[in-house]
């Protein structure tokens, strides 16, 4: 997984690199979007937004959010 965080005029901040192994399409899709949680956190954001073009990524954190997932990455977005 990798990815970066940008401020809100598009300039790159930070980028990650995580290596997974034996990972499904959806579950390297959820690491970035937590690793980018995780360093938004780490830097004091207050205010973030998350793009990916996975629906399936969000379809399982909204599904999450009405508890019914049982994925300990998806609950960790929360």
């Amino acid at each position: 997984s990798w990815g970066c965080v940008k401020d809100r005029k598009g300039e790159w901040i930070i980028g990650f690199v995580r290596y997974l192994c034996n990972c499904s399409v959806l579950e390297v899709e959820l690491w970035g979007i937590l690793d980018r949680l995780n360093l938004m956190i780490d830097m004091c954001f207050k205010k973030v937004l998350i793009q990916t073009d996975s629906i399936e990524a969000i379809n399982a954190i909204m599904e999450d959010a009405r508890g019914i997932s049982n994925s300990t990455i998806i609950r960790r977005t929360h």
